[in-house]
Parts: structure tokens; sequence; C-alpha cells
């Protein structure tokens, strides 16, 4: 009896620790890294600016002795823009660009004293510095809103008709724009593609001239 019970204890054990061995150990968990966000890095970009402006009723005064009067001035002209992105927290991100902004509008004109209307076409190159705040709501979404100073370097007024125009009147503008910007950030391993929609107007024409523009930045993040 007891030689049974000896034979069975061992022939329990023998299994138990055959079981044992065949089974694997616990995996380890491996935490995985979560990526960075890219607002949370500096980012260096340039940037593809397709700008419609729209400016209502106004004088233009090209010389001392003539003053057009136009209905309304209205166009789209495209533009680079150069920047860096500097993170502030997790949410929060700011942008300084150097904007090398341009304008190109036509309008139908009236000469003072002149009873014969034209359409004037006019083209306008700046260089300037922007300042943008940024947030993130929702994933890789933001939202901002930012200054802009430029200073005209070039004017080019002429006549859609191909009439003369004197223009050496006209004085080089200095451009105020206050925008607001919605934008999404894409990224592929160091590069982010973030296009952008913008609404401002340039608080320093009179009067104010609106603008919509469509973006689309390419950055490296490092």
């Amino acid at each position: 009896m007891l030689l049974r019970r000896f034979f069975l204890t061992s022939f329990l054990l023998v299994v138990l620790a055959a079981v044992a061995s065949a089974t694997p150990p616990p995996k380890k968990k491996v935490m995985k890294k979560k990526p960075v966000a890219p607002h949370s890095r500096y980012t260096f970009g340039m940037s593809i600016v397709s700008s419609q402006q729209k400016q209502s009723k106004r004088e233009l005064q090209t010389t001392p002795e003539n003053t057009y009067q136009i209905s309304e001035f209205s166009g789209q002209s495209f533009f680079f823009r150069f920047f860096v992105d500097v993170p502030f927290d997790k949410t929060w991100a700011g942008r300084v660009a150097v904007v090398m902004r341009k304008t190109d509008m036509k309008g139908n004109a009236e000469l003072d004293g002149s009873p014969e209307p034209t359409k004037l076409h006019l083209q306008q190159q700046f260089i300037g510095i922007e300042a943008l705040v940024k947030h993130y709501f929702h994933d890789q979404w933001w939202f901002g809103g930012g200054i802009e100073f430029s200073k005209g370097t070039q004017v080019q007024l002429t006549s859609v008709s191909g009439a003369p125009i004197d223009a050496s009147g006209l004085k080089k503008p200095f451009f105020t724009v206050l925008a607001g910007s919605l934008g999404w950030d894409y990224q592929f391993k160091s590069v982010i593609i973030n296009p952008e929609f913008k609404v401002g107007v340039v608080a320093t024409t009179d009067p104010v001239t609106y603008l919509i523009e469509e973006v689309v930045n390419i950055g490296y993040v490092f």
C-alpha cells in the first residue's frame, strides 16, 4: 500500500514538473514610445500662399493733379513665406516668419475731370515679418491669430486698356495685417505638411483691404 502511494506521488510530481517546464515564461510588457507631436518640436519651413484681396470704393492719387475714383479693387496673387515654429508646451506654439507679400488688383476707375472710364491694374510687392500664436485643440488641428508688418518695395500701376498712366506720385505702402488661421499638421518622418486657411484685414489701408488666403506649409521638424 505504501509502495503504491509512493509510486503515485512520484508520478504526479513528474507530470507537474513536465508541465511547468513546458509552460513559457510570461512575456514582459514593452512600453511603446508615444510619437512626439510636431508642435512640441522646432520646425523650419516654407509657405506657398494664394491670396485673394478685395477693397471697396476708394480714391487713388497718382500725381498731385490726377486722382482716380475707383469703384472696387479686387484680385489674386501668389507669394512665399519662410517660417520657424517654436513650441511653448503640449498645446501651444508660436510662429515667426519672413513674408514676401504681393498684391495684384484690378478695378474700374474714373479720372477726375475726365468723362472716359478706365480699368486700372495695381501691383505691389512687400517684405515683412509675421508673428503668430497657435493653439492645438484636437490632435493635429490648430487655430491661431497673428499680426504682420510689411513694407512696400515696389508699386506698379497700369491701365488694362494700355493707355499710359503717370503714377509718379504713388508712394510705397506699409501694411499692418491682422489675421486668424485654421490649420492641420500632417507629419511624415521629419517632414511636416500643413494646409492652412487664413482670413484677415489690412488695417492700414483706407478703406481696409480684406484678405482670404489658402496656404500650404512644408517644414522640417528637428
